[in-house]
């Protein structure tokens, strides 16, 4: 990144954390295209080029996705399995 290049902010989220703690993440760009994710109180920061970003993003959704899925609903009942799966059960 060159050193005359300054950070943009584009966005900011609340985090919760397993103590129910609240702090604020940031994601910042530079006009070059680097990205880098920051809490609040500025102790943590990742910097990142696009693709990288890109890769780190996508990744880390397939991580989440798979550990920590959200439930399909069918038919007014949630479930963590496959929407498929016992579907004749379900009607």
């Amino acid at each position: 990144m060159a050193i005359s290049e300054k950070w943009q902010e584009i966005g900011r989220w609340k985090v919760q954390n397993p103590e129910k703690e609240i702090e604020e993440y940031i994601i910042e760009k530079t006009p070059s295209g680097n990205f880098r994710i920051k809490n609040d109180f500025g102790n943590i920061k990742i910097e990142m080029d696009e693709e990288s970003a890109r890769k780190f993003i996508e990744g880390l959704y397939d991580i989440i996705e798979y550990y920590a899925p959200k439930p399909y609903k069918i038919g007014g009942y949630d479930t963590f399995q496959d929407p498929m799966q016992d579907y004749d059960d379900i009607y």
